[in-house]
């Protein structure tokens, strides 16, 4: 594989979750891309394995990795399978652990859903109010990118990106051998992905740190983008954690 020159500040590869585009990012890549080559990379394939091939195939040797929910469980199956390439990780929103019963059976019926025809009704009738804060859901610029988001992604990928989500593996015994510097970012009032998921990462991982958005649900770059842009800025640009040194 040719591999790509990168910009003087290196790169930087941020993955979007489930029904998210690129517009999720929006707000940290136009932030980011001050300091380094930011790309967000849309993750289409039908399972987690096939998803951090996509990542891996890219013609970088080396990145910085950002990945927000199922992104996120990508970025940790990348930082394990090559840790040699991944300088340092952010996982937002997101969990080591494998799926449960009651996600596996709420990912059937979205399934059924989509498949019958009602995918457009999926992200304003049923998701809106698990991604975002309670107080946040009636805001109609909030809601309208939520919706705009699912729209870009569309049903094929949905179909897949469920798929993948069903391939998910309990990632925690992954987790305790990353050794690049690492920031965990909950949002404090998450449905989906609680703070406590992001509690046990950040304690696996040796010398993790641990960010709580205070007001937002699982959107955190969306929802909080001056609070999340802040915190990536930060990671993206600070020296190595001493416990991470050669």
């Amino acid at each position: 594989m040719t591999r790509h020159d990168p910009a003087p500040g290196g790169v930087c590869l941020l993955l979007p979750g489930m029904l998210c585009s690129a517009r999720l990012w929006q707000a940290q890549q136009e932030a980011l891309s001050r300091h380094a080559e930011t790309r967000v990379v849309e993750l289409t394939a039908d399972s987690v394995a096939s998803m951090a091939d996509q990542v891996l195939d890219l013609p970088y040797e080396r990145f910085a990795l950002g990945g927000l929910s199922l992104g996120g469980i990508v970025a940790m199956t990348v930082a394990h399978r090559a840790p040699e390439r991944v300088s340092r990780l952010a996982l937002l929103s997101t969990s080591a652990r494998p799926p449960r019963a009651e996600q596996r059976a709420g990912w059937d019926v979205l399934t059924e859903r989509t498949v019958s025809g009602g995918f457009a009704d999926i992200t304003p009738k049923t998701l809106l109010p698990q991604l975002v804060h309670p107080a946040r859901v009636r805001e109609p610029a909030l809601a309208g990118t939520v919706v705009r988001m699912a729209d870009e992604v569309g049903p094929e990928v949905f179909l897949r990106q469920l798929s993948a989500q069903r391939s998910r593996t309990d990632l925690r015994g992954a987790v305790r051998e990353l050794r690049c510097p690492t920031l965990v970012v909950a949002g404090a009032d998450d449905a989906l992905a609680p703070v406590a998921a992001h509690e046990e990462i950040a304690a696996l991982v040796p010398g993790a740190r641990l960010a709580v958005v205070p007001d937002s649900g699982h959107l955190t770059p969306l929802e909080r983008p001056a609070e999340v842009t802040e915190l990536l800025t930060g990671w993206l640009l600070a020296d190595a954690h001493p416990a991470h040194a050669a």
